[in-house]
């Protein structure tokens, strides 16, 4: 007999499921005998040799028995059977010589796997259980004569959308999942029972929409189709009986994909998503493999790839369904070229007002293009301007707060990026400056003078005093009188429009003398040269231009205020600087004849002018920005462009 397999090809495998084998038809005479006929298939389809299956008379007329070798004589009840290479057993079942009655059901099942328990119902779900079912009648007494069969070349079935048949066996093409059927009975006899059932429900399960004929005398059946493979179907009514072999062949699965992001560039990661199913069978079972056109390929259902250059792949997916059926589509994608990558570096990180902020760009990349042509814009001041095209900017701030500043850049493709960094401009704290005229003596006025003083990047509001004996003062020139003598320590704190503070402390000696003849105060003047530095430059402070009335011999002090606030002092009458770093500095002289002081101060900038200042990374010029600003006034020695600047607390440092 000829086998239709399912997957075809398919290397065989371990037994998957026990059948029955169409043969002879109607019922049993007493003492008549019926051949049944098994095979064992694989999941494929193939006939397996060698599997054992165990057959057990479950109902029957007493008498009934296998016919098997039996030294004792017994009548067997159960028997062994081993299948040939076709995948077929078979054995013999003999009615008893005489039976009570019109006819009686005999059912002989049949197990792969297990003896079977003949007072047990038999698990028709299985696909390792199979069941015989016929009539014996009585010769005596045999009932009227009609039969019921799938008609001629199996016309009833062979007649549904789908479905081929030749001889017993016919073949489904899985087109639709149902098929229903009319089995007509011969002659047409309504009103009859019947029954219907298949020997693998998990290939097809048969129903009768009513377990008797219809008027027109056939037997209404509904077959649902489960998955390929191949069941015997089997319709029975009073003493006859039909089968027929039904083959269910595999479906091709349906599969098609979708990819995001629809427009990737190199090097993004592109995720794959498959939507597939199987008309005949479960979709967990389905096989998913891709190909990226790229010479690169996977497995399951969802994948990410990313294509490291720019281009059309085509880009094919193929689903596989357990039976082997596969089905393949392909879409094309296309990958464009990279954006660069905008980065801001920028020093002093947060800059004082007025303070030059050096801004570099030469962090930024292009990843396609390792010669980074790339192309700058800025928008410096937070405008939404772009008015700067140098990889490398400066800029100013006068009012302090946030700032955002943003860089654009473009690759030679045209593609764009940008970033924006905020920084926090500070303001810096008012320098706070004072002297005082008059005798510092017990019960004698002395006129405190505070508006030597300035803020740098606003006004000051308020000046608040501390006269270090329990009283204070506010305004810019306060007179007191120190009712005891001794040293105190005088106090001025000034604050500026934004709120910010700072102070100045000095000593006065406040003596118990008799006042003296009036004392005329000096008068504190000096130049800078030269005017104008510029960070290579020694500067010279010249403060030959003091004078004292009286003529007393004058003692100079100095006070030089750095960018960040810093102070350091020195003496004498023309001090000179090593080169100090570009910003805005203050200089403060104060000059004493002994008994009164005076006080003046210039502000000066020295600008960029070291050799290499202009290139380099924007953070190193502000580390070698920062390396001179030492907030605890320590010795500090920096290189900037080559040139040597060296700063202290001590005048001997950095005044000659």
């Amino acid at each position: 007999m000829a086998k239709i397999g399912v997957g075809s090809g398919a290397p065989s495998t371990s037994a998957a499921y026990l059948t029955t084998v169409p043969g002879s038809t109607g019922p049993v005479a007493e003492n008549g005998s019926r051949e049944l006929h098994l095979e064992v298939r694989d999941q494929y389809n193939n006939p397996i040799q060698g599997e054992t299956a165990n057959l057990t008379i479950m109902e029957a007329p007493d008498g009934s028995r296998l016919e098997s070798p039996a030294s004792d004589n017994e009548q067997p009840k159960s028997a062994t059977v081993t299948t040939d290479e076709q995948g077929r057993a078979s054995m013999t079942y003999r009615a008893p010589p005489n039976i009570d009655g019109r006819s009686s059901l005999v059912q002989v099942g049949a197990s792969r796997t297990t003896e079977i328990d003949s007072t047990a119902s038999l698990d028709r779900d299985s696909p390792n259980t199979v069941r015989f079912e016929f009539n014996v009648t009585n010769a005596d007494e045999s009932p009227e004569s009609y039969s019921i069969d799938f008609g001629p070349n199996q016309t009833a079935i062979a007649n549904q959308p789908g479905v081929t048949c030749e001889s017993t066996r016919c073949t489904y093409d899985g087109s639709t999942g149902i098929i229903d059927l009319s089995i007509p009975t011969s002659p047409a006899t309504p009103d009859v029972p019947f029954s219907v059932r298949t020997d693998n429900r998990s290939v097809a399960t048969a129903e009768a929409n009513t377990d008797r004929t219809e008027p027109n005398g056939t037997a209404a059946v509904k077959i649902d189709v489960r998955r390929p493979g191949t069941t015997n179907l089997t319709v029975s009514s009073g003493e006859s009986t039909s089968n027929i072999s039904l083959t269910v062949r595999n479906q091709d699965p349906t599969a098609s994909f979708e990819y995001f992001p629809p427009e990737p560039d190199t090097d993004d990661l592109v995720s794959f998503s498959a939507e597939a199913s199987d008309s005949d069978g479960p979709n967990r079972n389905l096989e998913y493999e891709w190909n990226f056109g790229d010479e690169a390929s996977g497995f399951g259902p969802t994948l990410r790839h990313s294509y490291e250059n720019p281009g059309i792949y085509d880009v094919t997916l193929t689903v596989t369904d357990e039976y082997g059926a596969s089905t393949t589509v392909n879409q094309e994608i296309n990958v464009s070229n990279r954006a660069p990558t905008a980065r801001i570096d920028f020093g002093p990180r947060a800059p004082l007002t007025n303070e030059t902020v050096v801004f570099d760009a030469s962090g930024s990349d292009d990843p396609d293009d390792n010669s980074k042509n790339l192309t700058y814009e800025w928008d410096l001041d937070g405008d939404g301007e772009f008015e700067a095209e140098n990889e490398r900017e400066t800029q100013q701030y006068v009012d302090d707060g946030d700032r955002e500043v943003t860089l654009r850049v473009t690759d030679e493709d045209g593609a764009m990026a940008s970033t924006t960094a905020t920084m926090s401009v500070r303001n810096r704290e008012p320098v706070p400056e004072f002297g005082y005229s008059g005798d510092p003596t017990r019960g004698e006025s002395i006129e405190f003078d505070g508006s030597a003083s300035v803020d740098r990047d606003g006004s000051i509001t308020s000046y608040e005093w501390d006269f270090g004996d329990g009283t204070t003062a506010i305004g810019v020139s306060p007179g007191h009188i120190y009712d005891e003598a001794g040293t105190y320590t005088v106090v001025l704190e000034t604050t500026d429009d934004d709120n910010t503070s700072a102070t100045k402390r000095k000593s006065v000696a406040v003596d118990d003398r008799e006042p003296t003849a009036t004392n005329q105060p000096p008068t504190a003047a000096f130049e800078i040269d030269p005017s104008e530095p510029r960070t290579g430059d020694e500067v010279e402070f010249d403060a030959s231009g003091s004078s004292d009335p009286d003529g007393d011999d004058l003692d100079y002090r100095w006070e030089l205020t750095y960018p960040s606030g810093r102070t350091e002092t020195a003496q004498g009458e023309t001090p000179t600087t090593d080169p100090l770093p570009p910003g805005e500095y203050r200089i403060t002289l104060t000059v004493t004849d002994g008994d009164d002081t005076d006080n003046t101060n210039q502000t000066f900038t020295v600008s960029p002018g070291l050799p290499g200042l202009g290139g380099g990374n924007s953070a190193a010029i502000a580390d070698a920005v920062e390396a001179v600003r030492d907030v605890d006034g320590d010795s500090v020695t920096g290189c900037l462009g080559g040139q040597r600047a060296v700063l202290a607390s001590d005048a001997s440092s950095w005044f000659e």
